[in-house]
């Protein structure tokens, strides 16, 4: 693999240039990106950013084809099936804390929905049979090309939402699920989405918590960092001010589960070796298996990520 050239950065929060050291010499344990990577935090607003990061040129380097926004959405309808039924029980102790799912929601409004870095089109195509009319943008070409495929050309933009205008549309529910630690201009996105967003409508986001307890047990080995991919990392607080400087309420705010991280960084922690992640079998297995210390770390509210609603400002 060709290396990846990297360009210094600001902070991606409040634009301030000075920082220190928050977690140096990561590497990416996921699917061996070449180089050593840091990531420092802001001394003005405490945000966590990488510095420096892949450049725009080399960023396509960091997304290898084995990367899940590659693969097809289509699953065997059993394995679905079991799916859907393990994480109904075992989420029952989170969802009486923290209530349902929030994404997919049931449709309002004018039933539009915006999926920022809607990947494969997964989601999409779930809230597509909830009743939304959708529509999505993704970044990498090969992602969208698969959420084309599976839901209309028409449906799927290929770009960065700071660069689009989709001019003379609004939409009742945006969603940043596990996008918005990828952008490099996640303020530019955010005026973006602030101006498509339809009266009475909302926003929600989903990033992971670089100050969870899941971050800090792991450290330089936690899975959601996807050092080169991941060039935002937010807490709870950093999320909360951008959110809020530009221009939105947030309504509610709490823990979100992956199952995934727990498994992947514990892997990694353990084989400290780049690309070498568990058999599919094994892993999901594993999965399964950690289900439960999941659910009740999310109980508790520590949970590896966070979600977020929000409104426009009155």
């Amino acid at each position: 693999m060709s290396q990846v050239a990297l360009e210094p950065c600001n902070c991606g929060v409040c634009g301030a240039a000075s920082w220190h050291d928050f977690l140096p010499g990561c590497k990416d344990w996921l699917f061996s990106v070449p180089g050593s990577y840091d990531f420092v935090q802001c001394d003005d607003c405490g945000h966590v950013y990488l510095n420096p990061r892949p450049s725009e040129e080399s960023r396509a380097l960091c997304y290898p084809s084995g990367y899940y926004t590659h693969l097809p959405t289509t699953r065997p309808r059993i394995v679905e099936l079991i799916r859907h039924t393990l994480e109904t029980v075992a989420l029952l102790p989170y969802r009486l804390r923290y209530g349902g799912a929030w994404a997919p929601v049931r449709p309002f409004g004018n039933r539009r929905a915006l999926d920022v870095g809607c990947g494969n089109g997964k989601l999409l195509k779930r809230l597509r049979q909830m009743g939304w009319d959708v529509k999505g943008i993704e970044m990498d070409p090969d992602a969208a090309k698969l959420a084309r495929e599976a839901l209309g050309t028409e449906r799927v933009v290929n770009g960065d939402l700071a660069d689009t205008s989709f001019v003379g549309e609004k939409f009742d529910l945006i969603l940043i699920i596990h996008t918005l630690e990828h952008l490099p201009r996640p303020r530019s996105v955010l005026g973006q989405v602030q101006r498509l967003l339809a009266p009475g409508g909302q926003v929600i986001v989903a990033v992971p918590d670089i100050l969870s307890a899941e971050s800090r047990l792991f450290g330089r080995f936690w899975q959601p960092l996807e050092t080169t991919r991941h060039l935002q990392m937010f807490s709870r607080h950093s999320l909360a001010f951008l959110l809020s400087s530009c221009g939105f309420q947030i309504i509610a705010m709490r823990p979100s589960l992956q199952a995934s991280s727990l498994v992947e960084s514990a892997w990694i922690a353990l084989v400290r070796s780049p690309g070498m992640l568990p058999p599919h079998i094994l892993s999901a297995v594993a999965i399964a298996a950690m289900f439960p210390v999941t659910v009740l770390l999310g109980a508790v509210g520590l949970a590896g990520s966070i979600e977020l609603r929000a409104i426009k400002q009155a």
